[in-house]
This record gives C-alpha cells, sequence and structure tokens, in this order.
C-alpha cells in the first residue's frame, strides 16, 4: 500500500509545484521523467517506472531508484 501512496504523491506533486526543498536539478528532472512516463503512452518506459517504485531498483535521468 505505501508504494502505491508513493506514486500517488508522485503524481500529485507533478500537478503542483515541485517542493522547494527539491533543490536539486536532477532531481527535478526526474520527477518530471517519472511523472510524464507514468502517465505517458509508451508502456516500456513506464514499466521501468513502475519497477523502480516496487522494487527499488533502476534509475532514471541519472537518479537511483535504490533505497539508500
Amino acid at each position: 500500500m505505501s508504494k502505491t501512496a508513493d506514486i500517488l504523491n508522485l503524481l500529485r506533486v507533478r500537478g503542483a509545484e515541485i517542493p522547494s526543498f527539491i533543490t536539486d536539478d536532477v532531481e527535478r528532472t526526474a520527477i518530471y521523467a517519472a511523472t510524464d512516463a507514468l502517465l505517458g503512452d509508451d508502456v516500456e518506459r513506464k514499466h521501468a517506472v513502475l519497477n523502480g517504485f516496487l522494487f527499488d531498483t533502476g534509475n532514471l535521468e541519472g537518479v537511483s531508484c535504490e533505497s539508500p
């Protein structure tokens, strides 16, 4: 359930302005790329983003999806 909430929160952030505490441009770009992928038509890219969230693997736009 928390992974689903994380995805919904990401989409919510994309719909609003990205919070000011996220100051790294690479992270901002990754947020936009992930939400665009989730909302877009490219199934492979959508699958890659979902796998990153669900299994804490991979990277997107230079940002690791792995948990610390």
